[in-house]
């Protein structure tokens, strides 16, 4: 069963997007070795769309999808794994608070992969609204929220459509929504319905919303 690997990374000052797209960089080794692997099917990365002041991204997105969970751990049982995770400090803040990395895995009922191929036929790379809930919030009563949400929040979006899971890990609830663009998410989230829900959930439980834009999509 296809699983999905959301790893966050969380980017030092001065990383630019040219520095990650640099064929010659540490990240693209990274993206590199990892796209080697036995046992991947799918990767695609992004980063966090700059604020309106137009400051670098702050992080990193990969989404990593894996014919099964144990072939990433094989992966992190080879010889070459040390030298993988050697090289990501050179972009990542080893100093933040929540640490430089962050990954959780998810059996997505629809794997992220299934909504690139639409985009990338329509020529179009999207956007992706990231939306995850703590293990500490009632999950239960979140999710109890989010069936009830209005048409294109959870159950579809905009042409592309989301997908949703609890990590393998914890009780982490994520969701993740495709966009044509930035304007098309605000133009529905202004709708009447979709701010009341908004506002029902997002103070209480927690919710940590990033809407990022895909830089690479392999495989």
């Amino acid at each position: 069963m296809t699983i999905t690997e959301i790893a966050i990374m969380n980017l030092r000052d001065g990383v630019t997007r040219s520095m990650l797209t640099d064929p010659e960089g540490e990240h693209a080794w990274c993206l590199a070795t990892l796209s080697a692997q036995p046992g991947l099917q799918h990767l695609a990365w992004g980063v966090t769309l700059p604020g309106l002041d137009g400051v670098d991204p702050q992080q990193l997105f990969w989404f990593v999808e894996w014919d099964d969970k144990s072939s990433h751990q094989k992966f992190m049982d080879s010889d070459i794994y040390a030298d993988f995770v050697a090289n990501i400090p050179a972009y990542t803040n080893t100093a933040h608070p929540d640490g430089p990395i962050i990954i959780n895995h998810y059996n997505f009922p629809t794997p992220p992969s299934a909504f690139y191929a639409s985009a990338l036929a329509a020529d179009i790379t999207p956007k992706v609204e990231y939306i995850s809930v703590a293990p500490e919030t009632h999950l239960t009563e979140f999710q109890r929220h989010s069936c009830i949400a209005p048409p294109g929040i959870l159950h579809r979006t905009m042409d592309f459509g989301t997908t949703f899971d609890f990590a393998v890990e914890d009780y982490i609830f994520t969701t993740l929504c495709f966009w044509h663009n930035s304007d098309q998410r605000q133009e529905y989230l202004g709708a009447e319905n979709v701010r009341n829900w908004a506002e029902g959930v997002r103070a209480p439980y927690r919710t940590k919303h990033v809407v990022m834009t895909f830089l690479e999509i392999l495989g």
